[in-house]
């Protein structure tokens, strides 16, 4: 798998100042000069495109820069047994840097690239649990 180099990258606000937003800008640049920075107004995102092959595709090529409001540390039953019990994940990005064809995460869930910028967060919750 190759490095996952967006085209553009879009801060919410309640990133904007965030040492650790202003380092993936600067690590982002190193890779694609040519990198979209768009700041957005709201937390809330809007697509500037319609259909849901366009978004997924729009969205394949940007990341966004955000605050993590659910908690990193998450454990997940399995669902009769089909594996361990208890699967405990720490989230600290969300995405899927790939285009498969295939992916039913192309139409049913969302696309978006999300780096966290609130990581002493993750660091409370690590040592906490």
């Amino acid at each position: 798998m190759s490095l996952f180099i967006p085209k553009r990258l879009l801060i919410k606000p309640q990133s904007k100042h965030s040492p650790v937003a202003s380092h993936i800008v600067d690590r982002t640049r190193r890779h694609n000069p040519n990198v979209e920075v768009i700041q957005l107004a709201s937390k809330d995102f809007a697509y500037p495109v319609n259909s849901p092959r366009e978004k997924f595709l729009y969205m394949k090529e940007s990341a966004i820069i955000s605050e993590r409001t659910e908690p990193f540390i998450v454990t997940f039953d399995s669902p009769g047994n089909i594996v361990e019990s208890l699967t405990t994940v720490l989230n600290l990005s969300w995405m899927c840097a790939n285009r498969c064809e295939f992916c039913y995460l192309q139409t049913n869930q969302t696309p978006e690239h999300y780096f966290y910028t609130n990581l002493k967060d993750a660091e409370r919750e690590i040592a906490a649990s």
